[in-house]
């Protein structure tokens, strides 16, 4: 019986010791499931991305920040990185960011077929991520189609 405990325990320290080593090489997060020390505030789904920042919760600041902006990943770490250093990193309101936007050369791009060239100008003009981009150049393609 000692035997097979100190098997599992054995087996255990491995599996740990792994877990460890792989999340180094990977870069992976390990998070833990303890609470938040005591006199930390509890911080609510519509904390800002600064409240997350310093409730040291940078992926989630960073998630946050692209919920409110509609910015893509690279610009929503990018901002949340100058927050970290202590620069200034505003958020424009969602509606400015997702705005329509009426340019003939993104038009002239998806007219002669070249979406990832409209997609790239449209994400110059507008600041938007990639998946935005891609969406609203579909759209503008699926008017020019209807009309």
């Amino acid at each position: 019986m000692f035997l097979l405990l100190g098997l599992a325990v054995l087996t255990l320290l491995v599996v740990v010791g792994l877990i460890v080593v792989l999340a180094g090489k990977r870069g992976v997060e390990v998070i833990s499931l303890r609470p938040p020390p005591p006199g930390q505030p509890t911080l609510t789904a519509d904390a800002s991305p600064e409240q997350l920042l310093r409730a040291g919760r940078k992926i989630e600041a960073i998630k946050r920040y692209r919920e409110l902006t509609g910015v893509g990943l690279k610009e929503a770490k990018d901002a949340v990185e100058a927050l970290e250093s202590g620069r200034s990193a505003s958020l424009p309101p969602k509606s400015s960011i997702l705005r329509q936007v009426n340019d003939s050369e993104i038009e002239q791009q998806i007219r002669s077929g070249h979406l990832i060239d409209a997609i790239k100008l449209y994400r110059e003009k507008t600041g938007v991520g990639l998946k935005e981009a891609k969406d609203a150049v579909e759209a503008w393609r699926d008017r020019m189609r209807a009309s």
